[in-house]
């Protein structure tokens, strides 16, 4: 499928996500969104209406001049990713022309973000596969220039992190992305023993077993929320980032599930899973 195809396809897509979000639209969407003429936009809405199976979807309602969708017999004909529809739901852009007065879904603000002349360096070492010194802030140390050669960024849904091999440690770890100060300079080529395919702990994935936390008085109402097919939850995570996951979700990880069950609706069964000297951020581990 050449670009031409699939920009059709992104407008052909985006005329079932008028029709699922808002329940009708008009040219002037297609027009506001893709920044295309009138016509351009009939000829959209002409070709949707010409696939097979759309003739459920929508008609044409003449005393309102706007398409509307067959609520009892809609089927989408593109492929839905929810990602997709939250994603553009958090776009204010998007979400105006959907019919939201500002936002469609409101995001917390970061508290910080990384400097554009951090991450940028970052991510050419990582796509290049460099070592690279960096000015770093710790908690524990204070300021210091390390020397790293990273291979991942991820985020945690707090914060952004690099996963990298540290020199000074002598082992693969994580970064937080803010807390670099500054990019001192590349100091060479990383061997094969400090890329990716060498961090066991990044490339293992262990199983994860959540449950609701015991002291939950009705743990149906956990199991709907997050889909639960039994009484156990298996979550399959990177070795590395089970910390962060776990932190993410509010899990209960002490030996007796004895937090605060108001805070924490989940608990691990199986902390014997986790790695004591990487679970830091695990809660109650």
């Amino acid at each position: 499928m050449d670009s031409c195809e699939r920009l059709i396809d992104s407008r052909m897509d985006f005329i079932e996500q008028l029709l699922l979000l808002k329940g009708w639209f008009t040219r002037s969407d297609l027009m506001c969104r893709f920044d295309i003429k009138e016509a351009a936009a009939t000829r959209e809405i002409a070709k949707y209406r010409n696939i097979n199976g759309s003739e459920n979807n929508l008609f044409f309602n003449n005393s309102l001049r706007r398409y509307e969708i067959i609520d009892d017999t809609f089927s989408p004909i593109f492929k839905k990713e929810i990602t997709t529809i939250l994603s553009n739901l958090k776009n204010k852009n998007i979400s105006n022309i959907v019919g939201f007065d500002s936002v469609g879904i409101d995001v917390f603000p970061r508290l910080s973000e990384p400097k554009l002349d951090v991450i940028a360096p970052i991510s050419r070492a990582i796509i290049n596969k460099k070592v690279i010194k960096i000015s770093y802030f710790s908690v524990d140390n204070g300021s210091s220039i390390k020397t790293i050669a990273p291979h991942s960024i991820f985020d945690s849904g707090l914060k952004l992190y690099i996963r990298c091999y540290c020199f000074k440690y002598e082992k693969f770890l994580e970064l937080a992305l803010d807390r670099v100060v500054e990019f001192s300079g590349i100091h060479g080529d990383a061997q094969r023993e400090f890329q990716k395919g060498a961090d066991s702990d990044w490339n293992r994935f262990i199983d994860l077993q959540i449950i609701p936390h015991p002291k939950v008085s009705h743990p149906e109402t956990i199991k709907y929320e997050l889909g639960f097919n039994s009484d156990i939850k298996v979550v399959s995570v990177r070795s590395s980032l089970a910390q962060y996951w776990l932190q993410r979700w509010s899990v209960d990880c002490s030996k007796n599930h004895n937090l605060n069950h108001k805070q924490y609706h989940l608990a691990l069964l199986n902390r014997d899973v986790l790695d004591e000297n990487s679970a830091y951020v695990a809660p109650g581990y």
